[in-house]
């Protein structure tokens, strides 16, 4: 991404970008099954997440989201 987030998608995973970020806004990933883990910059806009369970907004750190059986962790 523009911000140098990077997104590494685990197998059988799905993931949707739904919006990425102009810089005033965060970037919008749809994850309705799978894995994902993620280096969101600092001073990036950020990215929010959506899942079934969750809504997470990341902003300047590593993070990891699992979806599986109607369960966000």
């Amino acid at each position: 991404f523009a911000d140098q987030t990077t997104i590494r998608v685990g197998r059988r995973s799905t993931l949707t970008v739904a919006k990425i970020s102009t810089g005033t806004n965060d970037t919008e990933l749809d994850l309705p099954a799978g894995e994902v883990w993620a280096r969101a910059s600092r001073g990036g806009s950020g990215v929010t997440v959506r899942t079934p369970a969750a809504s997470a907004a990341i902003r300047g750190t590593d993070w990891a989201l699992s979806v599986a059986g109607g369960r966000t962790t």
